[in-house]
């Protein structure tokens, strides 16, 4: 089922989905509130050593860190702001907790979204005919380390790889500056003898980041299939506090947009799209199937003579 279609068969839904889809540089404020989470967070932290105190702290900083992330995200797309200046550089100012590249992750994720669950997909982890053991393997391996080897690995090197020269140049003027403010931050804490302050306030929290980028990571596509609109995403709603940190991107079905998932639930339901409650469900769900699931073996994308080796599993 392709979305263009069912919105040219449908004025009023292609008008709705507009609507929700145009530009609202208002919505960016958020990164301030992010902001000032992340300073009362570490305020709590600094005035505390109780860990009743220090874990939820970390959390919160954590989801803070993979919010940024999200909003580095919404740049790629070119969703903050019409300048492009604008766009670019607030874009990779949020990408420098989560050390991520504007223009390599453009690099890895517009190719990504060209050929979603094809062969072509740069994301891709898995294809047709691995054998279930290696598959199981990867995917606990992805569950452990799928954050870390995306971020210093993947979008670094794969996407240097693959893009242009311009992003390329783009790509190493960025890095450079993201790992000269890393270098700095780990100076000025250790010349003033405050390293806790590194590991409390950003070094912690990022492993927090890393395991929501696991969990959405490997709840995005993994046992979707390509060739459909309607089933090589899937949704998981989750509950607010994680909507909030993943800036509804755990809506991935449909545009990030919740709105837009009850304005298509007639056809998601047609489709029998993945949609899941949670991301424990889910991983329960995958554990139990494994990345080579039942669930891909019965949809037409398989069976398409395009896609002799279809993708069975995908890193975001």
């Amino acid at each position: 089922m392709n979305l263009a279609d069912v919105l040219k068969a449908s004025p009023e839904k292609r008008d709705q989905l507009r609507e929700l889809t145009a530009l609202k540089p208002l919505w960016n404020l958020k990164i301030l509130l992010l902001l000032g989470m992340w300073i009362l967070a570490g305020w709590a932290i600094v005035s505390s050593d109780l860990l009743v105190v220090r874990i939820p702290a970390w959390i919160v900083i954590g989801m803070v860190i993979h919010s940024f992330a999200i909003f580095l995200h919404e740049s790629v797309h070119g969703l903050l702001f019409k300048n492009a200046f604008l766009n670019r550089w607030v874009g990779f100012l949020c990408g420098v907790p989560a050390l991520i590249a504007v223009a390599g992750y453009r690099a890895i994720h517009l190719p990504h979204h060209a050929h979603t669950r094809t062969p072509e997909d740069p994301d891709e982890m898995l294809v047709e005919g691995t054998p279930p053991w290696l598959a199981r393997i990867g995917l606990y391996l992805w569950l452990i380390g799928g954050g870390p080897y995306y971020i210093f690995l993947h979008v670094p090197f794969k996407g240097f790889m693959i893009t242009d020269s311009k992003t390329r140049r783009e790509m190493v003027v960025e890095y450079t500056l993201i790992y000269a403010v890393l270098a700095g931050v780990i100076y000025a804490a250790y010349s003033t003898g405050r390293m806790d302050l590194f590991f409390n306030l950003w070094l912690i929290p990022a492993g927090v980041a890393l395991v929501l980028v696991n969990l959405r990571g490997a709840a995005e596509h993994i046992m979707c299939v390509a060739d459909d609109d309607f089933t090589d995403s899937r949704t998981v709603t989750s509950n607010r506090a994680i909507s909030f940190a993943m800036n509804n991107l755990n809506y991935h079905l449909g545009y990030n947009l919740k709105r837009f998932h009850a304005i298509m639930r007639d056809e998601y339901a047609a489709a029998n799209s993945h949609i899941r409650k949670s991301y424990v469900s889910f991983i329960v769900e995958l554990i139990i199937k494994g990345p080579l699931g039942e669930e891909t073996w019965h949809r037409r994308g398989l069976a398409d003579s395009n896609y002799k080796r279809a993708p069975l599993g995908s890193t975001t």
